[in-house]
């Protein structure tokens, strides 16, 4: 439905974000199908960039860390969040803002949006950083497509 929605309302001008917040245990999904093949083909299909955040009540081994690897405390359910996460370069807009606010960053050139978070604060910290970044990317397509429409 997240899919319907991102086709009939939004502005195709404007980047498009979903956000997935799960403790990981994918309730209300056929096992039979592959439903992060799914997800993420719809995604890309619609030109849509999934940020995934895993909930989770166990330690955090680094916060404001993003990786482009499975890690060895994953559990199944933050692994299938990952999968579905979309991932971005260095080069992205985004991944530019998380660097300037400080978080670690792989060394490989590109990473998923998916983070780890354990509690309330942390949650809307990361909530509010990821509305900061995307309103300044959306300012600044807005601003490029006003200069295009000048010219």
């Amino acid at each position: 439905m997240a899919f319907d929605n991102f086709k009939s309302q939004s502005n195709e001008n404007n980047e498009k974000y979903l956000f997935i917040l799960s403790d990981g245990e994918l309730t209300d999904v056929d096992k039979n199908t592959n439903y992060i093949k799914e997800i993420t083909e719809k995604a890309n299909n619609n030109k849509v960039t999934i940020i995934s955040i895993f909930l989770t009540s166990n330690n955090i081994p680094k916060e404001e860390t993003l990786y482009d690897t499975f890690q060895s405390h994953f559990t199944q359910g933050s692994k299938d969040l990952f999968s579905m996460s979309s991932t971005l370069n260095y080069e992205s807009p985004v991944i530019k803002f998380l660097i300037q606010k400080g978080w670690n960053i792989p060394s490989s050139g590109e990473c998923k949006l998916f983070v780890e978070i354990n509690n309330s604060q942390n949650l809307n910290k990361f909530i509010n950083l990821m509305n900061e970044a995307i309103g300044e990317l959306n300012n600044r397509n807005n601003i490029e497509i006003e200069k295009n429409l000048i010219l």
